[in-house]
């Protein structure tokens, strides 16, 4: 009787640390002269009640039930195949939405269908990790939840590792947050709205919440699939800036900060964001037909693959690389931007996306 009670508990613990996070995928924005429609479906493993919220990314405000200028399948929602939102645009000029879904836990975002095999989709978010979601990790006691911190892969041996780190350098949450402040990132000088990505947090930190929404890290061929379409990073083809000579150059396709020294012209803020932007700011790259954004600027993101493969059988700091550039980043790193940095490493340039993988048989809403 105890052996099948013991066996209970580790049963229940397994399905307690096993909540995916819920996600909107096949969106489809069409804009009309006086409304915006937004079409999609939803996914969640666990089958929980869902809302569906809105995050308007040129103010920042989150909407999360109807109301004069929002109709249609926001807040609390009943489960069905395929849902829909309609914006009054004449009311809510310049609109620019994200969809969030809630499923009590995590808050999760837009996906794209990324990799597909016989049996499974893997989706990957159309957006880094915002601040607003990270938060509902912070929230739920996820720093101080050692479950969520024993992380291995073919590199890391030794699964007390990340939980070591947590508790020697005593993070309690990302670098730049103060959780005595209302939002907890409200003094952050380089990302502190609900949209904008979440910064300061290590790659342990960052494997920790990817654990806890039973998701995966992206690598550098995923972004590179995404980005160029090819497996590896030919300098000639990645070098899409067009310089004028006769005019000072800006870039307004991503966030960056520009400077050349061939034109002998240095700026800052020429694209409109002196530091990080509101995810989805500035023009998507499309795969298949989809759109996703910030994979160059805004933040550099952390991957799953390590510079050198060593172990870690104690404590050291073996580089995992960042790639994609940041608002700090100069466009010439732009020919190659990836980056080799130790994963304990909490700086105001760099986050993270994820993707998910999922079974075709259970692309409905509740699986």
């Amino acid at each position: 009787m105890k052996k099948i009670i013991f066996i209970g508990i580790i049963l229940f613990n397994m399905i307690s640390y096993a909540n995916q996070v819920p996600l909107a995928y096949n969106v489809k924005k069409e804009s009309h002269k006086n409304s915006i429609t937004i079409s999609f479906k939803l996914y969640d493993r666990e089958k929980n009640d869902l809302e569906v919220y809105l995050i308007d990314t040129k103010d920042d405000n989150l909407y999360k039930k109807e109301n004069d200028f929002i109709r249609g399948d926001i807040g609390k929602i009943e489960t069905k195949k395929n849902y829909q939102i309609i914006i009054n645009n004449r009311t809510l000029r310049d609109f620019s939405p994200v969809i969030l879904v809630y499923d009590g836990e995590a808050l999760g975002s837009e996906m794209i269908e990324f990799l597909k095999t016989k049996k499974t989709t893997t989706f990957i978010s159309s957006y880094e990790t915002m601040n607003i979601q990270f938060c509902e990790f912070v929230d739920i006691g996820g720093y101080s939840d050692e479950n969520y911190w024993h992380i291995t892969d073919k590199v890391i041996t030794l699964d007390t590792l990340a939980w070591k780190y947590n508790t020697d350098y005593q993070w309690t949450n990302p670098r730049y947050w103060n959780l005595s402040d209302d939002p907890y990132w409200k003094n952050d000088r380089s990302s502190n709205k609900k949209g904008t990505p979440v910064i300061g947090v290590s790659w342990w930190e960052i494997m920790a919440y990817i654990k806890w929404i039973d998701g995966e890290i992206i690598t550098r061929n995923d972004w590179a699939k995404l980005v160029i379409k090819k497996d590896i990073f030919p300098k000639k083809e990645f070098y899409f800036i067009k310089l004028n000579e006769t005019e000072k150059p800006k870039f307004k396709d991503a966030n960056l900060r520009f400077s050349n020294s061939k034109y002998k012209y240095k700026g800052f803020n020429d694209d409109g964001s002196k530091y990080t932007s509101v995810v989805g700011s500035y023009p998507p790259i499309i795969y298949n037909g989809k759109k996703i954004y910030d994979l160059v600027g805004n933040i550099y993101e952390w991957t799953a693959d390590v510079v050198k493969v060593i172990q870690y059988p104690k404590f050291t700091c073996a580089d995992r690389y960042i790639i994609g550039g940041s608002y700090k980043a100069a466009i010439e790193q732009m020919n190659y931007p990836v980056i080799g940095l130790c994963p304990l490493y909490r700086t105001d340039g760099i986050g993270f996306r994820y993707k998910v993988e999922i079974p075709k048989k259970r692309l409905e809403v509740g699986g």
